[in-house]
């Protein structure tokens, strides 16, 4: 039970962050990622998690 709500949890605040953002500035930002020839990701902590989760993404692209 334990695992589910916090999947539900994490999948509900997914959702919210998402809804807050503009279609247009989603269009923008994958414009410049697909432009840009280097992109540099640096974090720590959870933020540094998704952040190597994106860059992983970004090589198989």
């Amino acid at each position: 039970m334990f695992i589910k709500r916090t999947i539900n949890t994490i999948a509900s605040e997914v959702s919210e962050g998402l809804h807050r953002v503009k279609t247009e500035e989603g269009i923008n930002l994958a414009g410049a990622l697909q432009k840009a020839n280097r992109i540099f990701v640096a974090d720590t902590g959870r933020s540094g998690f998704i952040g190597k989760i994106f860059s992983m993404r970004m090589i198989c692209c």
